[in-house]
């Protein structure tokens, strides 16, 4: 009764995204015109012409991911442990590995690391006192600091998911990498499209930058980079801000730094936290002119995406990814050897195709893992 519970809760949340090609009169077509249509030129240079193209055939419904079956149900029983950081972004896909294990029958344990160095080489510390046989790993700071704790995970044979380590170089021995190098950067070329789509020429972004995460976020800015520079001409300014201060303070900084650089006029945010409230203190600083654009939404995205307070946000794998994570080490425990460090899912949401502040979920998940690997929904 769960699993099926489970299921329909993400066929239904599918739907957000698919809510917008429905109506009276419209038809598929006419709504991802519509989505697209985040600005207007009717002479668009081929830059920004590819950018509108983008967006809108991103933002109808997208097919599922293709989730190969494996050749018999995985072993019950196995260990697993997981650590995350105490983000939203972290936690909607280490939940949703937890929930995938769970449904395998392995055993989960969670750790949750405090954004600083020391926490992290202690939860490796920690996990490895009780070695499980199996580990998913939140990468947010250099593997080389818990190079002592991988090389004694490696001689114990403990299989290893690699996640979020973005740009940060990866150790020898992983069994995959999933949210890495490669879905970051297309994050980053997405909101990008969002951008050039909208301002129809060149335009200033400012990205919102904190150095915890500076290494991981680097493919995101990567890309984000090289898709403005290729479709618009646009380029991108940076202040500094940690992602965990207060959102009074996060607001002011950004203010005081739109205040002062009165040519920007777009703000791209990496992780949700700093939106928060962000719509309402722009409007009281008098600055309801400067757009907002991110990625990974948040229920927060999907209030202000409704109301028109956001212009695009970047829908990848996020919670979809700890599905993936379960789903690769259980090839890898049948001796099916997974893909490394893949792209996946992307979707585009914007306020034409979002009519409900629910988080939407990559269609076919976790229906499609879960009917892959032989469990009963």
């Amino acid at each position: 009764m769960v699993r099926r519970s489970v299921v329909a809760s993400a066929a239904a949340l599918a739907l957000a995204i698919a809510v917008a090609a429905c109506g009276s009169s419209a038809t598929t077509t006419d709504s991802a015109s519509n989505a697209a249509s985040i600005g207007t030129n009717a002479a668009d240079p081929s830059g920004i012409a590819h950018a509108r193209a983008v967006v809108k055939s991103l933002s109808v419904p997208q097919a599922p991911l293709a989730v190969a079956s494996l050749p018999r149900a995985p072993q019950k029983g196995l260990t697993i442990d997981i650590d995350t950081c105490a983000l939203t972004v972290c936690e909607a896909t280490t939940n949703a590995a937890a929930q995938a294990a769970k449904d395998l029958g392995w055993k989960v344990k969670m750790f949750t690391i405090p954004p600083t160095p020391q926490a992290y080489v202690q939860a490796w510390t920690q996990m490895l006192q009780q070695p499980p046989q199996m580990i998913a790993d939140t990468s947010i700071f250099p593997h080389t600091i818990i190079a002592k704790q991988l090389a004694e995970a490696q001689r114990l044979k403990i299989r290893i998911v690699d996640m979020g380590s973005g740009g940060l170089p990866l150790p020898s021995g992983l069994t995959a990498s999933i949210a890495g190098s490669a879905p970051f950067a297309r994050d980053g070329q997405l909101m990008g499209d969002i951008v050039a789509a909208d301002a129809g020429g060149k335009a200033t972004v400012l990205v919102p930058v904190d150095p915890t995460f500076e290494a991981e976020w680097t493919p995101i800015t990567d890309g984000l980079k090289s898709e403005l520079k290729a479709t618009c001409g646009c380029t991108i300014t940076t202040t500094q801000v940690s992602v965990s201060a207060p959102s009074s303070q996060i607001q002011s900084t950004i203010i005081n730094f739109l205040k002062s650089n009165p040519n920007v006029k777009y703000v791209a945010a990496f992780t949700p936290g700093y939106l928060i409230g962000l719509p309402q203190a722009l409007k009281a600083a008098g600055l309801s002119d400067v757009k907002l654009v991110s990625r990974e939404p948040q229920a927060v995205d999907m209030q202000y995406l409704q109301a028109g307070e956001e212009i695009g946000n970047v829908l990848s794998e996020n919670a979809a990814a700890g599905w993936r994570t379960i789903g690769d080490l259980a090839s890898a425990s049948e001796g099916i050897k997974p893909a490394f460090n893949v792209a996946g899912y992307h979707a585009i949401l914007t306020p034409h195709n979002v009519h409900s502040t629910v988080v939407p979920t990559v269609p076919g998940v976790p229906a499609d893992y879960l009917t892959a690997w032989h469990v009963e929904q």
